[in-house]
């Protein structure tokens, strides 16, 4: 997973213009298991990933978080 998140930055920031939750989503999203559970907000099929920057997040708590890259 620390892997895909590397690829997933390196993505975005080469394809400036897609939506970064749809990136997670593509890079991370599909490898957690279904029944993870956000350590933020707490709902299911997406989690607050370390060295994942806050942007790429499908979360409305991660919107309040500090960016930082």
């Amino acid at each position: 997973m620390p892997y895909l998140a590397a690829l997933m930055v390196q993505a975005a920031s080469e394809l400036r213009l897609v939506d970064p939750v749809q990136l997670y989503q593509r890079f991370i999203g599909w490898v957690l298991p279904r029944n993870r559970a956000c350590r933020l907000c707490g709902k299911p099929r997406h989690d607050a990933i370390p060295k994942v920057p806050p942007r790429f997040l499908p979360c409305e708590v991660a919107s309040l978080l500090p960016a930082h890259e």
